[in-house]
């Protein structure tokens, strides 16, 4: 685990008297541009927390500011095919408590932020979460012919205007979604995410999910991202073997949704926000 959970909070309110100020600094930058012309997308981003995909969020994961928001993909279950509404019905394992990877949609919902490297033919995606990382290929390649299913699929990003599309194919159908909503997936899943700069301080950020085994119809997620502080990065995450949030139930199945993507005050005793724990 990392630290962000407990820091993030303490130093919110700090970080809310200076945002004016950055903001201001912010505005009179202008978009990077690569070695073909095309705008950077590099730098460390704060994202909302995308508890679940069906629903709005507004917040960013790290500083709590409001200009991270998510517009979600309201009345989702109305979209369920036959075979999406049985398997639903099944039990759910929550698969991250045994430290498996969260899977490639799923990384971008999390409650910790992510770091973009990008060059020309390149764009190198780091999680914080569980420090994964993805690389999509933006030299014009096509996917393989023969793609093996994976945690995190098979990338590739191709230009439209000033917007770095990105096409998935190759899940392998073992992750949710989201935490919250636990949206399953299926090997036939396929996503396309459009990533434009519009601004130095802003990422606009849409997902399409198309998985026809589960979805009468594609349907879309947008965020914006917002540029962290400079000075502020990715933390250490470690999630290994003999985790203990497996056993002793970090969070017993999922967090509820009350708790805005942070872990109940059950959890961790005297966490910011969160009442002393009783002395024994």
């Amino acid at each position: 685990m990392t630290k962000r959970y407990w820091s993030a909070t303490a130093v919110a309110a700090v970080v809310l008297f200076a945002i004016p100020a950055a903001r201001g600094q912010a505005q009179d930058q202008k978009v990077p541009r690569l070695s073909n012309g095309k705008p950077d997308l590099s730098g460390n981003w704060e994202k909302p927390t995308v508890f679940d995909m069906s629903k709005d969020q507004i917040g960013c994961n790290v500083s709590f500011r409001t200009d991270c928001t998510s517009v979600g993909a309201h009345d989702l279950s109305s979209l369920y095919t036959p075979f999406a509404v049985a398997e639903n019905k099944k039990p759910k394992l929550e698969y991250t408590r045994f430290c498996l990877p969260w899977g490639y949609i799923r990384a971008w919902n999390a409650l910790t932020p992510v770091q973009l490297i990008q060059n020309s033919d390149n764009l190198a995606i780091l999680f914080e979460q569980d420090n994964w990382f993805h690389v999509v290929p933006t030299d014009g390649r096509d996917h393989p012919e023969d793609v093996q299913p994976t945690w995190y699929g098979d990338s590739i990003g191709k230009w439209d205007g000033d917007t770095l599309v990105i096409d998935t194919i190759g899940y392998n159908g073992k992750t949710w979604l989201d935490t919250g909503g636990q949206h399953i997936t299926t090997e036939s899943m396929h996503t396309i995410e459009r990533i434009s700069r519009p601004d130095f301080q802003h990422l606009n950020y849409e997902v399409t999910i198309i998985d026809p085994k589960l979805y009468t119809k594609p349907w879309k997620n947008t965020r914006v991202f917002t540029l962290m502080k400079p000075g502020l990065g990715l933390l250490e995450y470690s999630c290994n073997e003999n985790n203990k949030a497996a056993e002793k139930g970090y969070r017993p199945e999922i967090l509820p949704d009350e708790h805005g993507g942070r872990p109940p005050c059950a959890a961790i005793p005297n966490a910011p926000g969160c009442p002393a724990a009783p002395s024994k």
